[in-house]
């Protein structure tokens, strides 16, 4: 598949986080529409960036702050005060858009340490021509009642305990009941339910943020399958171009590649040590 794809500018590295941050903060706002959740999941605005906490999910992905820039760095006094109140590590991802040498001296000088290259973040243009399915595969869009069964396949293949896929869909219905840009997937192989995925959109631009696959059935090209369907799906709703993270080299990340995705930076995390 021929594809013609813009140069990764400033500009666009800015769009493409743009995607993420809209779409983790207002999965953290969904939540919090859940009494239940509120001293657990919070958000701050601190100039250009959003600081999340979702006590509950102690994984990076959301205890973060992303989008800060130079112009925030007054702010890190505050930002790691904040954290500290809610006892949980400060994080802060950045990406070479944003990360200039000052932006990275200021972070040092605050104590804190670059702790991982998070993720690739992967980019491509929304097409509706993409290969057929293979034999076998079927991909199912799923409703608002069907997050049982996403909730459930996506707690198996993530090797959580059962018990979690309650919440797990719970979860899913707020955030798709206050977000109608959030799709959700099924991909199955001969009839059966074997993968998961999710897309978010945002002035034009889709969001590949959730993907997994039952331990048994990877290597089938359930993943492959649903990325392509995304990407189709993408074009159909109107956006130019697709996004994603991934993990550098994980078969993600392959998988992004062979659908004709290329990476457009890299994400850094930085953390503060907890004494």
């Amino acid at each position: 598949m021929e594809r013609t794809f813009p140069i990764v500018t400033p500009e666009l590295a800015k769009r493409l986080e743009a995607v993420e941050h809209v779409g983790l903060v207002r999965r953290v706002e969904a939540l919090q529409t859940d009494e239940s959740k509120r001293e657990s999941v919070s958000l701050k605005r601190f100039g250009n960036g959003t600081a999340l906490i979702n006590k509950k999910n102690p994984w990076s992905f959301i205890n973060k702050v992303i989008g800060l820039q130079v112009e925030d760095l007054p702010l890190l006094p505050e930002i790691v005060e904040y954290y500290a109140a809610h006892d949980v590590t400060c994080r802060i991802k950045t990406n070479p858009a944003y990360a200039t040498g000052e932006f990275l001296a200021a972070l040092s000088a605050h104590g804190f340490v670059a702790e991982e290259f998070s993720d690739s973040t992967m980019y491509g243009v929304a097409t509706e021509d993409i290969p057929p399915l293979p034999e076998g595969i079927t991909i199912q869009k799923l409703t608002y009642d069907q997050m049982d069964q996403f909730a459930q396949l996506y707690t198996q293949a993530m090797n959580q305990p059962p018990a979690r896929a309650a919440s797990i869909a719970h979860n899913n219905r707020l955030i798709a009941a206050a977000n109608s840009g959030y799709h959700y997937y099924t991909a199955a192989v001969d009839g059966v339910p074997a993968s998961v995925a999710m897309m978010f959109l945002l002035d034009g631009v889709a969001s590949f943020c959730t993907a997994a696959t039952l331990s048994d059935y990877r290597g089938h090209g359930l993943q492959q399958a649903l990325i392509n369907r995304r990407i189709q799906d993408a074009a159909r709703l109107g956006c130019e171009l697709i996004v994603a993270q991934a993990a550098f080299n994980s078969p993600s990340h392959r998988n992004m590649l062979r659908s004709g995705m290329q990476v457009a930076f890299t994400d850094l995390m930085f953390k503060l040590p907890r004494e």
